[in-house]
């Protein structure tokens, strides 16, 4: 199987009231059998798995685990952190 790169380009453009939610991009999967499954995963070996550029929150909902697959709290950070004051 081969997997191809994709752009998204779009223009999100909500005029009027807003109701609900707008979203760039919304991945939103239906799982009917895996024992260990990603909605989105990334694979490299430079640049940036994840970029958020701007001012905007990001949120992510449960646990999120650094250098672990299955986090047990909050924040799991498995290996040397290190924390300076910019």
């Amino acid at each position: 199987m081969t997997y191809s790169g994709f752009a998204f380009l779009g223009t999100i453009n909500q005029t009027g009231g807003a109701n609900g939610i707008t979203r760039g991009v919304y991945v939103n999967p239906t799982l009917t059998a895996a024992a260990d499954w990603r909605s989105i995963e990334t694979s490299n070996n430079s640049g940036y798995a994840v970029y958020a550029a701007g001012t905007a929150s990001s949120y992510f909902n449960g646990n999120v685990g650094i250098g672990t697959s299955s986090p047990s709290s909050t924040l799991q950070v498995s290996g040397l952190v290190i924390f300076t004051n910019p």
